[in-house]
């Protein structure tokens, strides 16, 4: 795992819902994107997408930026 201040790169390790991943074991919550909870059909959906698109995907880079 690398990680700044600013970033943090690594492998997506878990994901635990349709808008927060773990890479490298560090909680990620992907802001702006909004999604139905866990336990819900629109939820479970999501987290199955989520799974999809971030598992055993290589490394992953990601940039903290300051939501205004």
């Amino acid at each position: 795992m690398v990680s700044s201040g600013r970033s943090i790169e690594g492998h997506v390790t878990y994901v635990r819902d349709g808008n927060t991943i773990e890479v490298a074991y560090v909680p990620v919550r992907i802001a702006k994107l909004d999604c139905a909870e866990s336990g819900s059909m629109a939820g479970n959906r999501a987290t199955k997408r989520m799974h999809a698109c971030a598992l055993g995907n290589g490394t992953v880079q990601i940039e903290r930026q300051e939501i205004v």
